[in-house]
């Protein structure tokens, strides 16, 4: 059965089972070099993953799995299974920002729909992070649920649905619009499946970065400067002979 299909038969049956919930939990962190790490948690709570075991899913004990073996070697992931949510957890390390943007179409479609990952960016020392958080679009979830005689628009989808989004930029961070800032600097959105449309941003900088290129390139400077003065110094006099003497009156 196609995560798709597991996706669609477990909204149903939220329908009759409103205490269902996923969690989603997507993380980054960029280091001063540009390397870094991105995870992903995807799981669900029991009421969740009976309901896709009541419509004959596969794998109903841990329906995420399969979309994390999916994903293949390069990526890590274990089995998720805090307060009562199980489910897997996936991570891979990047060393370039170019890096990070492949890995990011890998892990869009880890819980089974496409997910906008977050975009990292990078220049003279600054590292800036966005996402675009899209408007929910209920007339596609309505689809799901016709000729079955359920109102999927009376659904609490913002209580059925847990997401939390972090990033950790490397230097001191000088913007942002998350909820709230962790004491090592990590910016964190609590989110639902509702919150949108809304553009997640944050922005830092890396103290003394573009001071040390500048200062470098002066020293450089300072050093050519040093050695024409002590050629030009080197130079051996005019002879005597040739040498024009002034006599004044």
């Amino acid at each position: 059965m196609s995560r798709v299909r597991i996706i669609t038969l477990a909204v149903l049956a939220m329908l009759v089972l409103s205490a269902c919930q996923v969690r989603v939990r997507q993380s980054t962190l960029v280091r001063d070099d540009g390397s870094g790490a991105v995870g992903v948690v995807v799981a669900a709570d029991e009421e969740f993953r009976q309901a896709i075991a009541s419509f004959g899913g596969e794998q109903a004990d841990n329906p995420f799995e399969a979309a994390a073996q999916d994903l293949g070697e390069d990526f890590e992931w274990t089995e998720y299974d805090e307060e009562g949510f199980l489910g897997v957890q996936v991570s891979r390390e990047f060393t370039t920002i170019d890096e990070y943007d492949e890995i990011a179409e890998e892990l869009g479609g880890l819980a089974g729909v496409e997910f906008a990952f977050p975009e990292l960016a990078s220049e003279d020392g600054r590292y800036r992070f966005s996402a675009e958080f899209p408007e929910f679009d209920e007339e596609a979830l309505a689809g799901i649920g016709s000729g079955t005689g359920f109102d999927i628009s009376a659904l609490p989808l913002d209580d059925i649905f847990d997401i939390r989004i972090t990033v950790k930029l490397p230097g001191e961070l000088i913007s942002n619009n998350g909820d709230e800032v962790t004491d090592n600097g990590q910016v964190a959105w609590n989110l639902g499946i509702d919150s949108g449309p809304l553009t997640l941003e944050a922005e830092s900088e890396v103290a003394g970065f573009p001071w040390l290129i500048a200062a470098a390139g002066v020293a450089v400077l300072a050093v050519v400067a040093f050695l024409i003065v002590r050629l030009i110094n080197r130079r051996e006099p005019p002879d005597a002979e040739q040498s024009v003497v002034v006599v004044s009156e």
